[in-house]
């Protein structure tokens, strides 16, 4: 395809400068080897379906890539898109909650309700991204993209509600414990899937991202030291006219481990993932027979193959100025 473009300038070239001007030596020799080429073009092009759809696309000049080389380039953007990433974690919260039932003379009943919460105050997670899978597929490159959390750490503020009911609450008063403490982002590993869009404008081409499912949970924990704060808070409310008898402090922290397992819901913001645009028009000049000709040339159209990206482009002189004689 190189050597498209040499022919294309010349012919455009041509067809706006010769006015009326003889063509130098040598030139009409050209002119039949460039005919005789072109028959031979015209025959091969009847064996090969590919190339024939290929030049019946609008435009005058037709570039093609290997799709490995593009999706070698985006594997690179979509790894820096993710490369030390700060997400801010402060008020992002995790909630669990349930019911405490228990055997009466009166059969089942309940005893009361209680919730759990995590809330980050002071935390935030560090992603940096692994190399992506990638894949071309009509005009989109898809994603799969590995993500690591780094371990961090930070204040969270530990919160646990119970409201008693019933009988049970005559024996067991509502309370609240509310501790901020020191946590930390668990490390681990994420998926981010995707992909971006190609399109082709007069000017560039451009690769529009998406990505829906940016959204994962990260693990937190609270240090061994946190987790005896909880633990003496919630003993203290295991007696007689507190939560002795149907809340057990065991099973509270069963639940707050488990909630801290579970982890919080973050969402990677849109800034983060952005267009990527790649300049493709330009207006070059060249010389030709003593004259400067400017030419424009413009995206046109794109599309992938199942092993090419194809871009056609229209090629337009804008001005012809004679060169001064030395």
């Amino acid at each position: 395809m190189r050597a498209a473009w040499p022919a294309v300038v010349l012919a455009l070239a041509a067809a706006s400068c010769r006015g009326g001007r003889s063509d130098p030596p040598g030139v009409s020799d050209l002119r039949l080897r460039h005919a005789r080429l072109q028959a031979r073009f015209a025959a091969a092009l009847q064996h090969n379906a590919a190339a024939t759809e290929v030049l019946g696309r609008e435009g005058q000049v037709i570039v093609s890539l290997p799709t490995r080389l593009l999706e070698a380039c985006f594997q690179e953007v979509a790894q820096r898109y993710l490369d030390s990433v700060t997400v801010d974690l402060s008020t992002v919260r995790a909630v669990a909650h349930g019911e405490v039932h228990k055997r009466t003379l009166l059969g089942r009943l309940r005893a009361g309700y209680w919730r759990a919460e995590f809330t980050m105050e002071r935390l935030r997670g560090m992603l940096e991204a692994r190399r992506p899978r990638v894949r071309t597929a009509g005009n989109a490159i898809h994603f799969d993209l590995p993500v690591h959390a780094r371990e961090a750490r930070g204040a969270v503020t530990v919160r646990f509600l119970w409201d008693g009911s019933g009988v049970a609450q005559l024996l067991c008063r509502d309370f609240e414990l509310s501790q901020s403490l020191e946590g930390r982002v668990r490390p681990g590993e994420h998926r981010v899937e995707g992909m971006f869009e190609l399109a082709a404008e007069p000017e560039r081409i451009v690769a529009r991202p998406r990505f829906p499912r940016r959204e994962f949970a990260l693990k937190i924990d609270l240090t061994p030291e946190s987790w005896a704060a909880v633990e003496r808070a919630l003993r203290s409310q295991d007696q007689l006219f507190r939560c002795g008898i149907p809340l057990k402090p065991e099973k509270v922290l069963a639940q707050l481990h488990a909630l801290a397992e579970r982890g919080i819901s973050v969402k990677l913001p849109d800034s983060i993932f952005r267009t990527v645009q790649m300049p493709t028009g330009a207006q070059p000049e060249v010389a030709i027979d003593g004259r400067r000709v400017a030419l424009s040339v413009r995206t046109r159209t794109l599309w992938v193959a199942s092993r090419s990206v194809w871009s056609s482009m229209s090629v337009h002189v804008l001005r012809v100025v004679e060169t001064p004689a030395d």
